[in-house]
């Protein structure tokens, strides 16, 4: 009869910290901040004028600060984690939803897609319209970007 092995290796349990969330309060402070910011001053499409791509920056460098590993160990930490193959499927799924909606947009299918769904929709129903076109845009392109782009189309 065989015993079973122990592992060796235990978790070791550190007490939890609220500045483990400091990072995300820094990347949500510079986000909503600047949009709130931008609105202020009138600009249109606030939140877009610092790209959330920029503002995880300071929140990336704060996180690896905050680490108490060596800086090498926590750096190489960070690569592996946004290398696993859940982060690379999600940067390509959202880089090829970009360039589908340039195409889309290029040969006129958002212009089509709201000239069809205002073709259908009763004039009394136009509020609850333009959401149902506009969700049906962003879930083509599987992004948010639908509202803009219907709110782009009705401006001109």
């Amino acid at each position: 009869m065989t015993t079973p092995i122990q592992s060796s290796t235990t978790a070791v349990k550190t007490p939890a910290s609220f500045v483990a969330l400091l990072p995300l309060f820094v990347f949500l402070g510079l986000f909503i901040g600047a949009g709130l910011y931008f609105q202020s001053q009138g600009i249109d499409y606030a939140f877009y004028q610092l790209p959330s791509v920029i503002a995880i920056l300071p929140a990336i460098v704060l996180a690896i600060l905050l680490s108490k590993q060596k800086i090498n160990q926590a750096i190489e930490t960070f690569i592996e984690g946004i290398g696993h193959s859940n982060i690379i499927a999600m940067c390509l799924i959202y880089l090829l939803a970009g360039a589908f909606a340039a195409v889309a947009k290029a040969t006129g299918g958002v212009d089509a897609t709201v000239a069809l769904g205002l073709s259908f929709i009763p004039s009394n129903l136009l509020l609850p319209g333009f959401f149902v076109i506009a969700a049906f845009i962003a879930t083509s392109m599987g992004t948010s970007m639908g509202m803009p782009l219907l709110r782009l189309h009705l401006s001109r």
